[in-house]
């Protein structure tokens, strides 16, 4: 037998979807079934599945441990069952589990888990990848959302099973002359991500409510692998589903820096249409709207800042966030970001990097703005934060004159 106690992550959810959630190799047929013959309880009474849980609320799940480990869920409370043994019967039980024979495991293969440990040293001081350090680039945190500063070379979710790497080293923070600590996918095979980073993070900090089984922390706003600057983070259900709610609904203004090919000396709105192609993982974008069912509208804002050496600095405002939008928007119109390998110059990337040593993708999410209707995270209302970005700190310079003009330095506040 399995007992959840409903905690603020899980308030809300509907009885179906938080026991598909507990075992999830379960077909929906088991699920409703399980519901009907009272094998799921809701605080030792019958419920239905369209019913919302409370925190405070109880769950329990009367099916056997090799039962609950065949479904994928995990054991739980071993609590006595005489308490509700007149809700159910052994037959229910024996019909309802007799369905797991239509979950063999060769249709629920075993999929090695998405987050990451740390193997020693566990603490919120040595969560850190390549010598990134989660904890020390919080820009903002409460109980339901972080603002993280992410460096390019980091993805922010895990990657697609074809860009996997199989590598599972990825730290290198050293102490003393020998290796402190590292993190790896469980399994050994994955990229660890921010993502990991995040759940890490909170589990490190005791802020992780539960196991993990009906929430998982999230990244709500990806950025690209070569592009740095804020993410935004729902560490609670509440803090997700309000984070997402403002960037669905594109209330949250998220403000971007880049260094682009050519001079561009007046500020502009583009509009127009992208498309993904998934085998190549790039993106194309159009004036006009293509026949592509797949077609998403985009606006991009921008405004320069600076110029110097035939390349300008841009304030873009991201309008729509879509794929690749900033670095295909602005290559479409002849000014492709300095340093994108993708959608870039390559000519024109090669002189800069010989030139000026620029090596990485001069483009950084740097400011982001949230509205005054916050609502389920009041304390973000009106607010502003910006991130440093460290290659405007290394190629600006009114001595080196490296960009002429004048820009406002950014700096990281909370």
């Amino acid at each position: 037998m399995k007992l959840v106690k409903i905690g603020r992550n899980e308030d809300g959810q509907r009885v179906d979807r938080l026991v598909g959630k507990l075992i999830p190799r379960a077909e929906k047929g088991l699920v409703y079934k399980a519901i009907r013959k009272k094998i799921v309880t809701l605080n030792g009474k019958k419920t239905e599945p369209d019913v919302r849980v409370k925190e405070g609320d109880e769950l329990r799940l009367f099916f056997s441990d090799d039962t609950l480990r065949d479904l994928g869920g995990s054991v739980g409370s071993t609590e006595g069952n005489s308490k509700n043994a007149d809700s159910f019967s052994e037959s229910d039980i024996s019909e309802a589990e007799s369905s797991l024979e239509k979950t063999k495991e060769k249709d629920f293969p075993e999929k090695p888990g998405k987050s990451c440990r740390i193997v020693e040293n566990h603490g919120r001081e040595n969560i850190f990848i390549n010598g990134y350090d989660f904890a020390e680039n919080i820009i903002y945190e409460d109980n339901d959302v972080i603002l993280v500063y992410k460096p390019e070379g980091i993805l922010s979710q895990g990657a697609d099973e074809r860009s996997k790497k199989t590598a599972h080293r990825y730290d290198i923070k050293k102490t003393g002359g020998s290796e402190s600590n590292y993190i790896e996918k469980n399994g050994g095979s994955g990229e660890v991500s921010l993502n990991d980073l995040l759940i890490e993070y909170l589990n490190a900090t005791g802020k992780l409510s539960g196991t993990g089984e009906t929430f998982r922390p999230s990244v709500c706003n990806r950025l690209d692998r070569n592009t740095s600057g804020i993410v935004v983070c729902g560490c609670s259900l509440k803090g997700l589903r309000a984070m997402s709610a403002l960037i669905h609904d594109r209330k949250l203004r998220k403000y971007y820096l880049c260094a682009v090919k050519g001079i561009i000396n007046e500020p502009g709105d583009l509009k127009g249409w992208l498309v993904k192609d998934k085998k190549s993982n790039k993106v194309r974008v159009f004036t006009e709207r293509p026949a592509d069912p797949g077609a998403l509208n985009i606006e991009t804002k921008y405004k320069p800042l600076a110029t110097a050496n035939n390349m300008t600095l841009l304030e873009v405002e991201l309008v729509t966030g879509r794929p690749h939008q900033i670095r295909a928007h602005l290559a479409s119109i002849g000014h492709p970001v300095a340093g994108d390998p993708k959608y870039g110059d390559s000519v024109f990337n090669r002189m800069i990097a010989k030139e000026f040593a620029i090596k990485t993708q001069m483009l950084t999410a740097w400011k982001l703005i949230f509205p005054k209707d916050c609502d389920g995270c009041e304390k973000l209302s009106e607010k502003e934060f910006k991130a440093e970005c460290q290659w405007v700190k290394k190629y600006y310079s009114q001595d080196q004159g490296f960009f002429k003009g004048r820009i406002r330095q950014s700096s990281r506040t909370s």
